[in-house]
């Protein structure tokens, strides 16, 4: 095993010795230097007012979440196409105002279908009751 002792002579030591006294006088010196004071003091305007007492409105802006009173599921009676929603997301609503607007005319077509079935179906039982009245007055007369 090889070992390597370093030597170092007197004077080296002293060398390193008075380089490191020296910086750290120099640092002392610097940091314990005497600062200058400011001579000129700014001035700041103050204002006077008299006390009163009175609301003072109160602003909070804080992050949170909303819940409804109460929520509701919208089911319609019919089917059919949305032609106009009459409310925006958010808005108060009240019991029996309309919310949205569906196409009525496949609903008008199906009433107009159903009207006339109803004529030809009254009109069938005009027939039918001419029909009776002039086959009893044949089965009275035989």
């Amino acid at each position: 095993m090889n070992q390597t002792i370093f030597r170092a002579n007197s004077g080296q030591i002293w060398q390193a010795l008075t380089t490191l006294v020296v910086w750290s006088m120099l640092v002392t010196l610097c940091g314990c230097a005497k600062k200058e004071e400011k001579t000129h003091q700014e001035t700041v305007p103050v204002t006077v007012a008299s006390v009163t007492q009175r609301d003072f409105p109160i602003d909070v802006h804080a992050n949170g979440n909303v819940a409804p009173y109460t929520s509701v599921a919208i089911r319609a009676l019919v089917g059919g196409q949305l032609t106009r929603v009459s409310f925006r997301e958010g808005d108060d609503v009240r019991k029996g105002s309309p919310l949205f607007t569906i196409d009525p005319r496949p609903f008008q077509a199906a009433l107009a279908q159903a009207q006339a079935n109803l004529n030809r179906d009254q009109a069938q039982l005009r027939n039918a009751e001419t029909n009776a009245r002039r086959y009893a007055g044949l089965v009275s007369k035989d």
